[in-house]
């Protein structure tokens, strides 16, 4: 399966429906020239910086344009940021601080020092990881989703946690 075509298809298709005002306004203020020295405004600097190795390793550059190229890490910071609800800014601050943990257990080393090999190590790990495993995660995601609609202060475990955000991711 083309990874690529696939978010192309889905993305086009959902995107054309899904779209409001607010995120023309978004996509319209979006600068197209890249940063290196990108501040987030929704999530800290060492999660944006996670962030975009993180999209870096879903989406590389090839002969079409990567993550990087397309400033997909500045967008989903201003999406969260202008047009997200505060339910879903606080699950995905929330995921963004415990892939942070998750990284630091798996590296002992703080994100900021992360480099790009790391992430995709971390990435692939739970990406990719045996379909027994899915499932369990899945389970625990599951019996976690009911309470944590009700109560957003519901913890989820680390591990669960950081699954959910590189899939929402």
């Amino acid at each position: 399966m083309d990874r690529r075509k696939a978010l192309k298809s889905l993305g086009l298709g959902a995107g054309f429906l899904a779209v409001g005002p607010t995120t023309f306004g978004l996509l319209q203020s979006c600068n197209t020239a890249t940063s290196e020295h990108w501040e987030p405004e929704f999530l800290s600097a060492p999660n944006g910086l996670a962030l975009k190795n993180i999209l870096e390793v879903i989406l590389p550059g090839t002969e079409t344009p990567g993550a990087s190229d397309l400033n997909l890490a500045q967008f989903i910071d201003s999406y969260m940021q202008e047009v997200a609800s505060e339910a879903h800014q606080k699950i995905f601050e929330k995921g963004a601080g415990n892939f942070a943990k998750s990284f630091e257990n798996r590296f002992e080393k703080d994100l900021s020092e992360g480099k790009p090999e790391e992430f995709e190590t971390i990435v692939k790990e739970y990406l990719t990881s045996t379909p027994v495993k899915n499932q369990k995660q899945l389970k625990r995601t599951t019996a976690r989703q009911d309470p944590m609609d009700k109560d957003p202060e519901e913890k989820m475990d680390t591990e669960t946690s950081t699954l959910a955000y590189l899939e929402n991711v």
